[in-house]
């Protein structure tokens, strides 16, 4: 069995390099046709995941180079420079490059969402809904935008426009763990129940091992007055909790002492 999955891995691999010759070649779109298809082959990969965002940080870069070199002041460069810089973690040049492009370009598709998601990962969410709001002006079906404006709008307590969001979101793409997740807890604050619980339970059948979704379906079957489901789903909750903490301390330095 191990023989196997080391051929398979050896096999991705192989893919993912025909997918960088592809890269080098300028033939951008199979390229990430063929990334995708190993991405779906091996989703819980961890090496394969590495490599694939190797791949795209590179691609990133080296369309940011090209592109600086033909027009280095237009909002597209400043844009890519933005996207390469975010890849590896500089988020505040990210951002200053974000925002010197949609300066040059305030319609340029996606930067608003660029620069709303950078502050949203910063936590400054006050700055990051009007860039949604933004970006949704230009492109009222942007999946991320809605997803994080719907969040934004539920840590402001806003639970109603909150879910119209997030409603948009998993009609688009039901397969939004997040955005599922966000509406049951919408949901959830309007009182709606039997909504929030479906919700609820479509993030615990595809996502199990989430302890906080069961801490949610406990709290919904107590308003529903199941004590009983309400009970089995804290002890799912705590269970998952203390097989996380158990799992840091293995792997801590001071864990196997």
């Amino acid at each position: 069995m191990f023989f196997d999955i080391f051929v398979s891995a050896f096999l991705l691999v192989a893919d993912l390099s025909q997918a960088r010759v592809m890269l080098r070649e300028g033939r951008f779109a199979e390229a990430l046709r063929e990334m995708e298809a190993v991405m779906r082959k091996a989703p819980a990969n961890p090496e394969i995941r590495y490599q694939v965002g190797e791949l795209l940080r590179e691609q990133a870069a080296d369309r940011a180079a090209r592109l600086e070199e033909l027009a280095p002041d237009s909002a597209e460069a400043h844009e890519l420079l933005g996207r390469s810089l975010e890849a590896r973690g500089n988020l505040d040049e990210a951002l200053a490059a974000y925002q010197a492009a949609i300066s040059r370009n305030p319609r340029l598709p996606g930067v608003h969402f660029l620069i709303g998601n950078i502050q949203w990962k910063k936590r400054d969410i006050e700055a990051a809904k009007p860039e949604m709001e933004a970006e949704l002006r230009l492109n009222p079906r942007h999946a991320l935008a809605n997803l994080r404006l719907g969040q934004i709008l539920l840590t402001m307590d806003q639970p109603a426009p909150a879910a119209d969001h997030l409603r948009e979101v998993v009609g688009v793409d039901d397969s939004s763990i997040e955005a599922h997740r966000a509406l049951g807890k919408a949901y959830r604050a309007l009182g709606k129940t039997a909504d929030a619980l479906r919700e609820f339970q479509i993030v615990a059948a595809r996502r199990p091992q989430d302890d906080s979704v069961h801490f949610q379906l406990a709290g919904v079957y107590r308003s529903l007055g199941q004590v009983e489901r309400a009970k089995a789903e804290m002890q799912t909750h705590r269970r998952l909790l203390q097989e996380k903490a158990e799992a840091a301390r293995k792997i801590s330095p001071s864990g196997g002492r």
